[in-house]
């Protein structure tokens, strides 16, 4: 074991080395001998009298050794993958350097294009810049952190950093807080973040001024892999000038971004009006679970919304020190849990970590609970409530002390069930610690009962009221308390040692490591305990930052049935989710394709690989089957198979791969089985998978890339499939996300018989005589071609592709048609996928006499609504697939309800009538 001085001597004499390496200039050979060493050692000893000569010499043997190793040829030992992913140790150093002396070599090989260190150091010689490490490589620390905090980066230098970032694939969270940055800067490095970076810490450096802070805003609007992100102190709001747009800017990027989770705008100098108009736009992001906004004319509740506030006439320094102060007062509460007192005391601190100013669930370790109440249990115990919704409805609050008693409405649980009468509940994020609550009804206010209750005194009473007038006033609900006279509060204690909560200013709004690895003692406790896991999962149950409150309308209108799945038109693509229709595929698939005889891998391990990633080539199938079906039969012909080899999985590189190799093995593939289902040079879905598996041998394993069959179908998962395959969404998450809603269930009910219509005119051309009807995809491309639905952002090409998706998996795809064959739920499934596609914009725009109709750009129609999508394209369906008696006789326009904006159906059932959304400015 070494001892300390043999420590210092190794520290020392790597510092002398590397101040060599960068001395001596990358053409020259690096030349460090004994004497240089000694004086290194005995320089750092000079002043102490006893030093051991045996330990020194064993010391400078392995110095010597070290550097021997150190003068090995400067050929490119280390991949492209290495040089990106390890970047820690001495290795990366050496090889660093290494690159530093034969950069030209590298420059005329282009691998700047392909590794890190080399694209930092080409940056830095195209800027005349002295390459230091920076952080690309380290002798030490984590590899998936880079620290630059306090390194006086600059701009110069953050451009090199951002280019070095755009192929490292190793770290994951950088840290360049306090490093003088410009605008210029911060837009470099934002720019230079890969996929794999998921926190990124810019504060504390001068990226201010509005057009910056605009800048910053739309670069965050186009990213989607960046979790946490810390902009704090850095004056990227408008300051009171040219106000809205900076607000409206920040506004937009969150409406858009749903992946980031965690973001700190601390003292950036936004005003009233931006604060304004950026929570407008606010409100519809939902997956921003911890927002920071100290010092800005803006707070965020405990619900996650941003209100506006006047800003604070304290210095941002007697600010942060306030901060501080109450950090070290939640740190002894820590230690010292929150006693429950006999009666309530007004003004005492119960919480254990709350700042009231800018409520964090994460940072702050607030937890998930349930709340519920039943007016037969409560001092409102004589008010009847009625068996249907239609006759009575009611508005029920919760009041809590942490949200300053403003009002939060209860779901009334009749809407479920009939038989919950007088039932209300609802999930809440608390902060830890000890909080005061009641309930309202009318103005009226009430306890619970059967919960746990605590006595008030009249100071207490008096100081609660003065509270409620201000809570009142800025109620999200204006939910008023006329007469406050309880004797009593509910409470709820969320004490909990096992999460502490580090809120340390700079480390905000970083998780912190005890949230990370906090290992509660059973599963439950560690879901309620955690809002984001360490791989940035929500842990969340029922809770979302934001959610959308619902005013019962008083009025006596008719019951409304919930709208659910069950009762969609696409009730039929849940069994889309069973696992066993996908594994019974696969084998199916398996069973169909020719065997190959392999040679270091059993059949075993690779039909393992290959089942983890079918789902992934079944889509990738259906989207290259899409593109190159022979008649009407989806399969993927030779030139589309080309295209996809070539073009998007970039397996034939020339040397393991050519295109001789690959063609050949579409000819011996499609030789191997013939079908009624299967064509001539074209591949269908088992012979797809055989073939991408003899390519992935071919192209890892017989280039000796690979030890053996199993390890050479993973890597081109990996480094091929994984990486074209992330801009796809999947069929079924397309119907999740835009699909299965009740707008647009409502709407395609609405305009049924017009799509019935359709339907049985372009279909049913092949159908033989007993035949269930059903529409192949030539008879779906003149439907599309007659509306017509092409544009400049759908092809005619994109129709086959779009009926491919919307069909539901067979398993059989060989011997039977059914996988051709579309069923009229089918129908409509592609139909909305092209109206989708296509984005049409609204035809009857209603404009003031004298106004130029102003046509939607293209990210405009994009970003509509499914909904609106499809009710754009009904028109042209009407005018141009539908004959004229039909329009006349047998169609009727639907109807919208002008509150609610739903279609009124002829039955009825479906329609929401006494639900509708109410929002209020704070």
């Amino acid at each position: 074991m070494m001892t300390r001085k043999q420590q210092e001597i190794g520290e020392a004499v790597q510092k002398q080395i590397k101040v060599s390496k960068w001395n001596l200039g990358r053409h020259n050979v690096m030349n460090i001998d004994k004497d240089t060493i000694q004086q290194s050692v005995y320089q750092l000893h000079q002043d102490e009298d006893r030093y051991e000569k045996k330990n020194v010499k064993q010391t400078l043997e392995d110095v010597q050794r070290t550097l021997l190793m150190s003068r090995e040829s400067d050929g490119d030992t280390i991949s492209d993958e290495e040089a990106n992913f390890n970047r820690v140790g001495f290795p990366a150093v050496q090889n660093f350097y290494d690159k530093y002396k034969s950069i030209d070599k590298s420059l005329e090989r282009r691998k700047h294009k392909r590794q890190a260190p080399l694209a930092y150091l080409k940056q830095c010689e195209d800027l005349r810049l002295i390459p230091q490490t920076m952080g690309i490589v380290s002798l030490k620390g984590n590899n998936e952190v880079m620290n630059l905090k306090s390194f006086r980066v600059g701009n110069k230098y953050a451009q090199s950093i951002g280019k070095g970032l755009q192929l490292s694939q190793g770290i994951t969270k950088v840290n360049l807080a306090q490093n003088r940055l410009s605008p210029t800067g911060g837009l470099k490095i934002l720019k230079g973040i890969n996929y794999k970076i998921q926190e990124l810490d810019l504060s504390n450096n001068t990226l201010g001024n509005q057009l910056s802070g605009i800048f910053i805003a739309n670069a965050i609007k186009q990213n989607n892999h960046l979790r946490v992100l810390d902009l704090g102190w850095n004056s990227c709001g408008s300051g009171g000038q040219n106000q809205f747009q900076i607000g409206k800017a920040w506004g937009e990027a969150l409406l858009v971004n749903k992946t980031l989770q965690h973001l700190d705008l601390s003292f950036n100098k936004f005003s009233y009006n931006d604060v304004q108009v950026f929570a407008d736009y606010l409100r519809g992001n939902h997956t921003l679970y911890g927002i920071h906004f100290q010092g800005n004319e803006g707070r965020i509740d405990s619900l996650g919304f941003l209100r506006n506030v006047i800003l604070s006439d304290r210095s941002p320094r007697d600010q942060i020190l306030n901060q501080k102060m109450d950090i070290l007062q939640a740190q002894r509460r820590k230690n010292k849990s929150v006693q429950v007192m006999q009666k309530a005391n007004y003004g005492q601190n119960t919480k254990i970590s709350f700042n009231k100013d800018n409520c964090c669930w994460i940072c702050e370790g607030w937890l998930e609970n349930h709340f519920k109440v039943d007016l037969k249990h409560t001092t409102l115990s004589e008010l009847q409530i009625s068996d249907n919704t239609k006759e009575d409805h009611y508005n029920v609050f919760i009041h809590f002390d942490f949200d300053h008693w403003e009002g939060d409405l209860l779901d009334d649980q009749r809407k479920s069930s009939l038989g919950q009468k007088g039932k209300f509940q609802q999930h809440r994020m608390v902060p830890q610690g000890i909080s005061y609550y009641f309930f309202s009804y009318e103005g009226r206010p009430f306890i619970n009962m059967n919960e746990k209750k605590i006595q008030i005194d009249d100071y207490y009473r008096n100081q609660l009221r003065k509270d409620l007038k201000q809570a009142n006033t800025f109620s999200r609900f204006q939910s008023t308390i006329y007469n406050f006279d309880l004797e009593y509060l509910n409470y709820i204690d969320t004490q909990n040692n096992q999460i502490v909560n580090e809120l340390q200013a700079d480390l905000l709004p970083k998780i912190s490591k005890t949230q990370r690895e906090s290992k509660p003692k059973d599963e439950e406790n560690r879901t309620q305990n955690l809002v984001i896991s360490s791989d940035y999962k929500v842990l969340l149950k029922y809770c979302i930052p934001r959610p959308d409150k619902e005013l019962m309308n008083t009025s006596h209108v008719r019951a409304r049935t919930p709208w659910t799945m069950e009762v969609s038109l696409f009730k039929d693509y849940l069994k889309e989710d069973k696992d066993d229709l996908w594994v019974n595929c696969f084998e199916f698939d398996w069973q169909n394709m020719k065997q190959l005889k392999y040679k270091q891998s059993s059949e075993a391990e690779v039909k393992s690989i290959m089942k983890q990633c079918y789902q992934l080539i079944k889509e990738q199938y259906k989207i290259q089957a899409g593109f190159g079906m022979i008649g009407n039969i989806f399969s993927v012909a030779l030139n589309q198979y080309t295209e996809f080899i070539k073009e998007e999985l970039k397996l034939i590189d020339g040397e393991c791969l050519n295109q001789a190799d690959s063609d050949r093995y579409f000819i011996t593939v499609n030789a191997n089985k013939r079908g009624p289902f299967i064509p001539a040079n074209a591949l269908v879905r088992c012979q797809f998978m055989e073939i991408l598996i003899r390519l992935a041998v071919k192209r890892y394993f017989e280039s000796q890339l690979a030890p053996n069959e199993a390890s050479a179908v993973q890597m081109m998962i990996d480094n091929n499939l994984n990486p074209t395959s992330d801009h796809i969404i999947r069929a079924q998450q397309w119907r999740r996300k835009f699909l299965w809603n009740e707008q647009c269930d409502n709407l395609l009910k609405a305009y049924m018989p017009v799509f019935m219509h359709i339907y049985n005119n372009f279909g049913g051309t092949h159908r033989k005589p007993g035949q269930k009807m059903f529409m192949t995809v030539d008879e779906f491309e003149n439907f599309v071609l007659t509306v017509p639905l092409v544009n400049d952002l759908f092809g005619q090409r994109d129709s086959s592709v779009a009926f491919n998706l919307a069909m539901m998996t067979q398993v059989n795809e060989l011997d039977q048609d059914r996988h051709l064959s579309a069923t009229f739920i089918e129908f409509l499934e592609a139909f909305c996928r092209v109206a989708d596609k296509a984005a049409f914009e609204p035809i009857n725009q209603s404009i003031q006499e004298g106004e130029e109709i102003q046509s939607m750009n293209i990210d405009e129609r994009k970003n509509q609504s499914l909904a609106i999508k499809i009710e754009n394209t009904i028109p042209y369906l009407m005018k141009n697939c539908c004959k004229r008696p039909f329009i006349e006789k047998q169609f009727e326009q639907p109807e919208r309800d002008k509150e609610v904006g739903l279609f009124i159906l002829t039955n009825g059932k479906y329609f929401q009538i006494i639900c509708y959304v109410r929002y209020y400015n704070y």
